[in-house]
């Protein structure tokens, strides 16, 4: 099950003649806690702007078993319904993983069930600077994905062997090229914060029941080190090995990491920031201007009482 080594930087990132550009879509995001929470109403601001209003954009809110029903704030939903943002409960089983993993609420989002073709699950900490043109970015028979900075797991060790190995499979030929510090050819490793798939039977198996199986495995009967926080990005390939899905590698500006990097580097035109918090995201223009496109929406009521709500972890503009 392998393929020619791919490159992140060589890959196309817009739509190309023959792309399945009128599947129908979904972006989905998880909401839990009140940082997350505060973030998305970034996100579904930014989101609406620059995507528009045909994409179905799905708010999975983690319940675990016996919890009551999660809450946000009446200002917070009345966003989401002027942006047509639809909220669903995410259900967590009980002792799936081998220990409390968060991380797993987007694989669990991945897996729920949704009425579209493909979906593209974006981290709740990013934002869309421009038209990403999600419709053609999804291919036949792949994930769209870009690859990770650094190698943080299974570098210079025979982690990768082994857990490849677990499953039956050998280590794909594949290469992609990380993003980060000297962009090293690496096996496939990808940053699980923006990610395009197939939902549905469209191209195949299901890629998200397979992704949620796989991970559940290598956490609970696959004895190798550091699986926490990586568990999701040592899965993900392993799962597509397993189903059989390649790889459509972006470019890093549709998942730009902007923590720990001056505003000069940012290089070609950022579509998806990451900012992972608010104090790296500050600094740049693209997201000073997403904080007062999202003040424009919200009544000055409703974004103090928001600010007073949040606190540290209000994104708007600062009060």
């Amino acid at each position: 099950m392998t393929s020619a080594p791919v490159s992140g930087e060589g890959s196309a990132g817009g739509a190309d003649a023959g792309d399945p550009g009128g599947a129908s879509l979904a972006a989905i995001f998880v909401v839990e806690g009140d940082k997350l929470a505060a973030q998305s109403m970034l996100f579904v601001s930014a989101f609406r702007r620059h995507a528009g209003a045909e994409i179905r954009l799905i708010a999975y809110l983690p319940r675990a078993a016996g919890a009551p029903p999660p809450e946000l704030p009446d200002d917070l939903l009345g966003l989401y319904a002027d942006l047509g943002v639809e909220t669903r409960e995410l259900p967590q089983p009980d002792g799936f993983w081998d220990k409390p993993y968060p991380h797993g609420n987007k694989i669990f989002a991945a897996a729920a069930p949704r009425e579209v073709e493909a979906t593209f699950f974006f981290d709740t900490d990013t934002i869309l600077c421009r038209d990403p043109g999600l419709p053609g970015l999804m291919k036949p028979g792949k994930i769209s994905a870009v690859p990770e900075g650094v190698p943080s797991w299974g570098h210079d060790s025979d982690r990768w062997p082994r857990a490849y190995d677990h499953f039956g499979l050998p280590v794909p030929d594949t290469r992609v090229t990380l993003t980060r510090g000297r962009r090293i050819d690496y096996v496939p490793y990808f940053n699980a914060g923006f990610l395009g798939f197939w939902d549905g039977a469209v191209a195949g198996p299901r890629l998200a029941d397979i992704w949620r199986d796989t991970a559940q495995e290598i956490d609970r009967n696959l004895r190798i080190g550091q699986k926490r926080p990586w568990l999701d990005q040592i899965a993900l390939p392993i799962a597509c090995e397993r189903a059989g899905i390649g790889y459509n590698v972006l470019r890093q500006n549709y998942n730009y990491s902007v923590s720990d990097r001056p505003v000069k580097d940012r290089g070609d035109r950022t579509i998806v920031m990451h900012y992972h918090e608010l104090k790296h995201g500050a600094p740049w223009p693209e997201f000073r201007q997403a904080q007062r496109h999202l003040d424009a929406q919200l009544p000055p009521s409703a974004r103090t009482r928001l600010a007073q709500r949040f606190g540290e972890y209000w994104c708007g503009t600062p009060a």
